[in-house]
């Protein structure tokens, strides 16, 4: 479990954008591959001791090396991040599920992993599908759980939240009567709220994990294709995952 340390030059707000997305060609000039994070998502990427850490901070920062790289670590909201590898040099590499490149114009890597997307609520609040009609539920803006809550056929109020963070606590003071999420970060939640007793319910969805890259930064896939794939072979991937979740991650 590896930390990266977290320095000004490193920031959003500090690298200058503009309307074009880099190559491979000009990432490697560069010698640095930017990979943006929200740093607010345990165990895949959060902040201790200012300190980046976690899954995705592990695993980028192991494909990038076996890239000839290193990583620019950039923080901003999740929310948006897919967008900008279209239209900024400011990131070329996002952590996402393939359900949301599905719904966007980017281009996704190999599955490197499996997930599902879970409920997470309190002891006696709602752990089916069904319980949660006309609940007042929650859930990060950007990321795919949002899509499924909204997609139920059934009424209810969805409360949308800037973070996972922000999701999850609102799930743990009892604001909503339940959030959609990852399972790792549910599984997380419970380590870090462990008086207000969260429960994980019902699954409503299986995930595959993957690197999203601009629509037409298909040398870029496939020279993180090749380095996924290699870690893959030797199971490096699985041992983070065994680090960080106490399990495979393989689909």
């Amino acid at each position: 479990m590896r930390r990266t340390a977290v320095f000004p030059f490193l920031l959003a707000a500090l690298i200058g954008s503009h309307s074009e997305a880099r190559t491979l060609a000009e990432i490697r000039n560069s010698g640095t591959l930017r990979i943006a994070t929200s740093a607010d998502f345990a165990p895949y990427s959060f902040m201790q001791a200012g300190m980046f850490t976690g899954f995705d901070i592990d695993l980028g920062n192991e494909l990038a090396l076996r890239m000839g790289l290193h990583v620019e670590w950039v923080t901003l909201p999740y929310d948006g991040l897919l967008g900008k590898l279209n239209t900024s040099d400011e990131v070329d590499v996002v952590f996402a599920t393939a359900s949301t490149t599905q719904s966007q114009n980017v281009v996704a890597s190999v599955p490197y992993g499996c997930t599902n997307t879970v409920l997470l609520t309190r002891k006696g609040g709602p752990t089916s599908q069904k319980a949660l009609s006309g609940k007042t539920l929650g859930a990060e803006e950007g990321r795919p759980y949002l899509a499924y809550l909204k997609k139920m056929p059934f009424q209810k109020i969805v409360q949308v939240y800037p973070s996972s963070t922000d999701a999850i606590l609102a799930a743990a003071t009892g604001r909503v009567a339940a959030v959609a999420t990852d399972q790792h970060a549910a599984l997380s939640a419970m380590k870090t709220y462990p008086k207000a007793g969260l429960v994980i319910g019902e699954t409503l969805a299986r995930e595959q994990l993957v690197l999203a890259v601009g629509r037409k930064n298909t040398a870029l896939r496939d020279a993180l294709n090749a380095a996924l794939k290699d870690m893959q072979r030797e199971g490096s991937i699985n041992a983070l995952g065994q680090s960080y979740f106490g399990r495979k991650i393989s689909c």
